[in-house]
């Protein structure tokens, strides 16, 4: 019950924040609980007693509210009718999150709940979602818990442990791994990194035996044992640079994609394209660049989600994209 209770809370604030972002001129508390019914019940009065606990907490998140009563002047002018509230500064954005220890973990709770408990698997994708950017964005934010909670789920970490001590201590990894044929070789690396894409672990790692980087999905090796040689750091690597996203996937040679989309489209776009390096996209006005070496994932993408791109090019792209079209419906005899 506690549990709901909070939940109910923050969505109730969340709620209240964003009201008074489109509303920065104010709202009388009528409108307020108009606008907000199901979160202000009951008579006026016990309502009302229950927003100025809220606004306390809005002023917590950085929103504070300046209080007009019956017929008092307003800063445009005119006269209260009512109660009427008006944030104090004009409010643009959230503020950076900041959290002091005991809110971590209380965020570190509810955060697990929800991803051992989901609703349904979209939710518990979400779920693990939010962890990530959290973690991206301030690494110790969650320190002291469970870090497998945050990590991908998959059918095989056994190997996580003993691959993560490797490289941070830099040591060199004999693993085993399949081949095409069937066959299992075992192979010396140096691990870079890791990284993930819709739930499965990835080693980024020179490869002796090809002198190159190569990846390897930890679900799949058989063996992994850190060895006693250490090798040196590699100043130049960036784990950023690398991705399992679609768009990186070698079927080609690499070649720059121009999309123009629509205002309403720029978010269905942009989550397409989060988890791919920076260096590979550019943002510019209603357009974007993208470089990739997989445009058939591109094209996928807008067959899925017709409308989202107003306009492609090159001309050559432009032709293959209809090439990829008629070949569907020859295919499908459509």
């Amino acid at each position: 019950m506690a549990l709901e209770e909070g939940m109910a809370k923050m969505e109730r604030l969340g709620c209240l924040y964003l009201t008074f972002l489109n509303h920065p001129e104010g709202l009388s508390f009528s409108r307020i609980k108009e606008q907000l019914a199901p979160a202000y019940t009951g008579d006026a009065e016990s309502a009302r007693r229950k927003f100025e606990r809220d606004k306390d907490e809005l002023k917590a998140l950085g929103m504070e509210l300046d209080y007009f009563g019956e017929g008092q002047p307003l800063p445009n002018g005119s006269l209260a009718r009512g109660h009427v509230y008006i944030p104090r500064d004009e409010i643009e954005r959230l503020p950076d999150l900041k959290l002091n220890p005991e809110e971590a973990s209380a965020l570190a709770g509810i955060l697990l709940y929800a991803i051992e408990n989901p609703d349904n698997p979209r939710n518990q994708e979400l779920y693990r979602s939010a962890a990530a950017k959290l973690l991206y964005k301030t690494p110790t934010l969650l320190a002291g818990t469970p870090t497998e909670h945050w990590a991908p789920a998959q059918g095989n970490a056994d190997h996580l442990p003993e691959i993560r001590k490797a490289i941070q201590k830099r040591l060199l990894l004999k693993i085993e791994y399949p081949q095409r044929d069937g066959s299992i070789l075992e192979r010396e690396v140096e691990g870079r990194g890791l990284i993930s894409h819709r739930g499965r672990w990835c080693l980024v790692a020179f490869a002796r035996d090809a002198k190159a980087i190569r990846y390897f999905y930890l679900d799949r090796i058989t063996k992994a044992r850190a060895t006693k040689v250490q090798f040196k750091p590699d100043p130049k690597f960036s784990i950023l640079d690398h991705s399992l996203h679609p768009l990186t996937i070698s079927l080609h040679d690499p070649v720059t994609i121009q999309l123009t989309f629509e205002p309403e489209s720029k978010d269905a776009l942009l989550d397409f394209l989060a988890g791919l390096p920076q260096k590979l996209w550019k943002l510019d006005g209603h357009s974007i660049a993208v470089t990739t070496t997989n445009r058939t994932a591109l094209f996928g993408f807008m067959l899925r989600n017709p409308g989202t791109v107003a306009g492609l090019g090159p001309v050559e792209i432009l032709a293959d994209f209809e090439k990829h079209i008629n070949s569907i419906r020859t295919l499908y005899g459509k």
